[in-house]
């Protein structure tokens, strides 16, 4: 392990991601190198522990013959207290020796090094599995002719919370869109202890609407209880699709979403369920005047929109023209007051501008940050008198009211 050490240092010590990229293929045959960038940056590998339950100990030798074995026996079950035990207590053995670090990032899953699974799998194709999800591309953008009498299948769009159920051995997990993970929704996993195994269950996170709210109220509902610390109640998982978890992993299905539908229709109509339910379809055809007609329908019951799925179209990992977004905005002429910096990939380049309108004969500010293409962004950055106190046209569904304004 201590060669493994100094390569971790040497990451830790550039900020570069091509010089990041350099010493990792210097060290490509390096097996155990390898292994230690899996076991800690795979997404599907959970350990379940966290900085406040580390308390080393050593009373015992060790149980294991290596970290790895523990951390396979880790991310198999749900911690319990023998479980941190065994944990504290292999750490115990280390808290001497230079591994004790490193086994301590790679439990945390963090080497603490600044690197993405990515640029891990620039040099190892594919040795990190990346945790995306189903994407919807814009159902106006498309050309034409897109659909060609191809069937497609219609249900609501959704405004909630992106969750997806991971069911694995047994074992229920919940991830947000990003891949983290979400604790505290006790009546979805009492509810997920009866669904199939080995199974990805995909959908939104709704807060329980007993007083009917419209939709800006509801999701502000459901944002309210979905960060709330600890254990979160009054949430509905609304479950729109579901594949076996190694072709999620690999990032595309066998079967087509037609087939997946019935199969999630069939599973959840079975249990009968009380915290997960089945998206229903509004419609499954190939009559394309049933988009504009459900999508008005969806605008006058105050949602916001609907959704197109290619009926033969497979589940895939990314934004994909399998499924569409319809939705209809409204323009609105506002000014430009200020321009803000992005952060992530938008760093040094417009990230968002502070919009300025008029409501019910009130001035009113807010930020729109999406729709800028990258050279916009680019553009804008650097000449911002573009920008500034123009008149500019944006497209928005609805005026809603957040906690202060």
């Amino acid at each position: 392990m201590k060669e493994i050490i100094e390569i971790i240092k040497q990451l830790q010590n550039t900020s570069s991601t091509n010089d990041k990229v350099d010493i990792l293929r210097k060290n490509k045959d390096n097996e155990l190198l390898q292994k230690v960038l899996e076991y800690t940056y795979n997404p599907f590998k959970k350990y379940k522990v966290t900085e406040k339950t580390i308390v080393p100990h050593k009373d015992k030798p060790l149980s294991y013959t290596s970290i790895f074995e523990l951390l396979d026996v880790l991310a198999k079950n749900n911690i319990n207290d023998k479980l941190r035990y065994e944990v504290n207590n292999t750490l115990g053995n280390f808290v001497k020796c230079e591994e004790f670090e490193l086994y301590k990032m790679i439990l945390l899953k963090d080497l603490r090094c600044n690197i993405s699974s990515k640029t891990i799998n620039k040099v190892w194709e594919d040795l990190i599995p990346e945790f995306n999800v189903m994407l919807a591309e814009s159902y106006f953008k498309q050309k034409e002719g897109y659909l060609n009498g191809r069937n497609f299948i219609l249900s609501t769009k959704l405004d909630g919370n992106r969750l997806v159920i991971l069911k694995r051995n047994g074992i229920i997990e919940l991830y947000t869109r990003q891949g983290k993970l979400m604790e505290g929704l006790v009546e979805i996993e009492e509810d997920g202890e009866q669904l199939p195994d080995n199974m990805v269950y995909d959908g939104e996170l709704i807060a329980d609407n007993i007083n009917n709210l419209p939709s800006d109220e509801l999701f502000r509902e459901t944002m309210t209880k979905a960060r709330k610390d600890g254990v979160k109640t009054g949430l509905i998982f609304h479950c729109f699709d579901m594949l076996p978890i190694d072709e999620f992993e690999k990032g595309k299905s066998k079967a087509n979403a037609h087939d997946r539908k019935k199969l999630l229709e069939t599973t959840l109509t079975q249990l009968s369920l009380k915290h997960i339910v089945n998206v229903k379809t509004l419609y499954e055809g190939n009559d394309e005047s049933k988009i504009m007609e459900f999508l008005d329908w969806a605008k006058s019951n105050n949602l916001e929109g609907i959704m197109c799925q290619l009926s033969d179209g497979v589940y895939e990992c990314k934004r994909t023209k399998n499924i569409l977004k319809v939705k209809k905005f409204q323009d609105a002429d506002v000014r430009v007051l200020n321009i803000l910096e992005g952060t992530g990939k938008n760093k040094d380049r417009l990230g968002s501008i502070v919009i300025q309108f008029e409501y019910e004969g009130n001035l009113h500010t807010c930020e729109c940050g999406s729709g800028f293409s990258d050279m916009e962004r680019i553009e804008f950055w650097e000449n911002p008198s573009r920008l500034l106190n123009k008149i500019v046209t944006i497209g928005y569904f609805e005026v809603s009211q957040n906690n202060k304004t």
